[in-house]
């Protein structure tokens, strides 16, 4: 990662990284490509100072978790260098680096609601992540998003004990299993197809599908989020029919929707994985690669924290590059190459992840080896497979 002799980088430096990257990347003629490795620079270190920010804010949610006697499933990560690009690049958007909200998460899975409750409570009595360090929350299990999109959303302010006197913005996100299957299985079906359903300015990427074709995709799922809800007894996304008879109708009709779960069902079978890592009972930390191009899963397992800081950095790092990038030295190209970077998926996607045992790892991160059998399950549980 990269350090600036020993100083933290402010959260007014990283904004001020962040403009320099959003307008070198229009095409500003003000800023150099000197001026936007600097930044990138910049935004390294400014990403490293949530580590122990978000480690902090793990530690606590497994405590939590453990007192109220609510079985989870726990990761964390810091938000990945391009996936931070993009989204300071964004059109007609205002982010600013300083004060994004999702660099550092962690996230926690649970069997039901009334688990997800119960460590909610757990959490608001936290003196670190409940009344002291909370800061907001956003209830997308309540009121989901148009998308289909459900979690429960904590946002805390932690200590950084190596950088004394400052507080980093730590996401929480808690879900059900059904919520996380569905997630993950939108996820998945991006990585297929190559159309990224998340973003929210994909309808506007013509190159990537036709706009029709990827809100038909969109409205999949969004049917079968409403599908879930339903069973869960959960808020209902407006526009899409509150009842199970006609979603299904409307399922069972669509050709995108079975398009969707043939997609699904094909992809996990296609994907090759070497034999479990070596590992030892203190073997938390798991760095997950999975290469599109190749259909190849490959995780390393880690009981050194420096070991895989290491290991992700090497593996991320060269994404990166000016040249993957698509940054040219003549201006005038600036605009139109990093725009295609930005549209494109990367070679490699990791992740490094914290969990207690690589079975639970793998109920996580189902979407790392497209395994996608329990999302199909629950959808055949409705008699829709």
């Amino acid at each position: 990662m990269a350090k600036t002799e020993g100083m933290a980088i402010s959260r007014t430096q990283a904004t001020r990284a962040g403009r320099v990257i959003a307008q070198f990347s229009e095409g500003n003629p003000e800023y150099s490509e000197t001026d936007y490795s600097q930044a990138i620079e910049t935004l390294q270190t400014w990403r490293s100072q949530f580590l122990r920010p978000t480690e902090n804010a793990f530690s606590c949610l497994i405590h939590d978790a453990n007192q109220g006697a609510v079985p989870v499933v726990a990761s964390y990560r810091l938000k990945r260098q391009t996936s931070i690009v993009k989204k300071l690049c964004r059109k007609h958007s205002h982010y600013k680096l300083g004060e994004l909200d999702d660099i550092g998460g962690c996230r926690l899975i649970v069997n039901n609601l009334t688990d997800l409750r119960r460590i909610v409570t757990a959490i608001q009595q936290d003196s670190l992540l409940g009344y002291e360090g909370l800061t907001k929350h956003k209830n997308y299990i309540l009121t989901p998003e148009i998308s289909g999109y459900r979690s429960y959303h904590y946002l805390s302010r932690i200590a950084n004990p190596e950088d004394p006197g400052k507080n980093y913005r730590i996401e929480i996100q808690i879900r059900t299993f059904l919520e996380h299957y569905w997630a993950t299985a939108l996820e998945t079906f991006s990585e297929i197809s190559g159309i990224n359903l998340k973003d929210p300015e994909v309808l506007g990427h013509t190159s990537v599908a036709p706009p029709s074709k990827i809100k038909a995709y969109q409205t999949a799922f969004a049917y079968v989020s409403q599908l879930f809800a339903l069973q869960e007894g959960t808020g209902l996304i407006s526009g899409i029919p509150s009842n199970e008879k006609d979603i299904k109708s409307y399922l069972q009709d669509s050709t995108v929707f079975h398009t969707i779960i043939d997609e699904l069902g094909a992809a996990q079978a296609e994907v090759s994985a070497p034999p479990q890592a070596s590992r030892t009972d203190n073997t938390k930390l798991f760095l997950l690669e999975f290469s599109p191009d190749d259909q190849m899963i490959n995780v390393q397992a880690f009981s050194d924290m420096v070991a895989a800081l290491e290991a992700y950095d090497k593996s991320e790092n060269p994404s990166l590059s000016s040249k993957d990038a698509g940054i040219r030295t003549k201006q005038k190209r600036v605009s139109t190459d990093v725009q295609a970077h930005h549209e494109l998926e990367l070679n490699t996607n990791t992740v490094l992840a914290y969990a207690n045992g690589r079975d639970n790892l793998e109920r996580a991160y189902p979407n790392y080896r497209l395994d996608q059998h329990h999302f199909l399950e629950a959808l055949q549980g409705f008699g829709l497979r």
